[in-house]
């Protein structure tokens, strides 16, 4: 016997896990135009792949869908953050800052070097973007603050 509600829990998953995987591709396409130097252009796909996270059918708080869609929301913000000063635009939203800090914290101490090194670079940056917004600087402990510049050895694409 299938529980009640079964059908609406399947299709809403299904639903999110595609919005991930769509998400996952523009962050495919923002780094390849990225490498050809089309930077408004990956700008662009990047910001389309996190608004795809924020519709109501992406469920990060789901276990096999969660994990998915905070791997990718992680790496088009961080994506997001690297363009943005290139073009003198508008960094990710706060939101999104607030999420992939957290999502960085979260993450295992044993995680894979790669992880981890993605941690160290940028969660510091993260937590200052934070800190700076208003009413942000109570949820990020000064030793955690960091510097404010963004990033550049950890690459994507």
């Amino acid at each position: 016997m299938r529980p009640h509600g079964w059908p609406e829990r399947v299709g809403s998953a299904w639903r999110s896990i595609r919005a991930t995987m769509a998400a996952s591709r523009l962050f495919g396409r923002s780094a390849k135009l990225r490498r050809t130097g089309r930077t408004v252009e990956a700008l662009e796909a990047a910001r389309r792949g996190l608004a795809l996270l924020h519709a109501p059918s992406s469920h990060r708080c789901d276990a096999i869908e969660g994990a998915a869609a905070h791997s990718a929301q992680a790496m088009l913000t961080i994506q997001v953050e690297q363009l943005s000063p290139e073009l003198n635009a508008q960094g990710a939203e706060p939101a999104d800052l607030v999420h992939v800090a957290a999502f960085l914290r979260s993450l295992p101490p044993d995680a894979k070097d790669s992880v981890t090194h993605m941690r160290n670079e940028w969660l510091p940056y993260l937590e200052r973007r934070v800190a700076e917004m208003p009413g942000g600087a109570a949820d990020v402990a000064p030793e955690e603050a960091g510097r404010g510049v963004v990033p550049s050895s950890v690459e994507f694409g």
